[in-house]
């Protein structure tokens, strides 16, 4: 999608993946630019257009349930969140989250920001969670809907040789490389 500032880009992917998730798509990765701000705002958008309530509860001390924002003021589905506005995603977070991606459970969303550690981290932690060897076949058995808020220089491989991959797009590849 490509338009003007404030034109509706981002909610023309918010509602892809509301869809999306109604047609049983289960995971969910938002790359929400390469800056610590773009991604908090790409999470304060997903927490009112998806989520329903304000991911930041989830690590704040006040485990309190927290009043419906958005979507979740018309009631909807129970959608879990890997990130919040406090925080991106990492090992420690998931485990204190106690995270596990599985087709029969609620749709989860990763909002990161689309830097290589932070990619090279979630691919760690779900390849390693969930006992998997894509080399050797074993994949996820949930469907995965990758999205690219800022789809720029970073995302390509802008090396000159096929053989070559810059780091952004190997970490790329690397988690796609996941999910069959």
């Amino acid at each position: 999608v490509m338009g003007n500032v404030q034109s509706g880009k981002t909610q023309n992917y918010l509602g892809l993946i509301n869809k999306a998730m109604d047609a049983g798509y289960k995971v969910i990765i938002l790359l929400g630019g390469h800056l610590v701000d773009l991604r908090k705002q790409t999470q304060e958008r997903v927490d009112e257009g998806i989520l329903g309530r304000e991911s930041r509860h989830l690590i704040e001390q006040n485990r309190k349930k927290p009043a419906p924002i958005g979507v979740g003021e018309h009631g909807g589905k129970n959608v879990n969140a890997g990130t919040t506005t406090l925080a991106d995603f990492n090992k420690a977070s998931a485990q204190r989250l106690n995270i596990t991606l599985t087709k029969d459970g609620d749709p989860f969303i990763f909002c990161i920001k689309k830097h290589k550690r932070v990619m090279e981290e979630l691919y760690k932690w779900i390849i390693n969670h969930h006992y998997l060897a894509p080399e050797n076949g074993r994949k996820m058995e949930v469907p995965l809907l990758l999205i690219d808020d800022e789809a720029d220089y970073a995302s390509i491989n802008t090396k000159h040789h096929k053989e070559e991959v810059t780091a952004t797009n190997d970490a790329l590849r690397n988690l796609l490389s996941l999910f069959h």
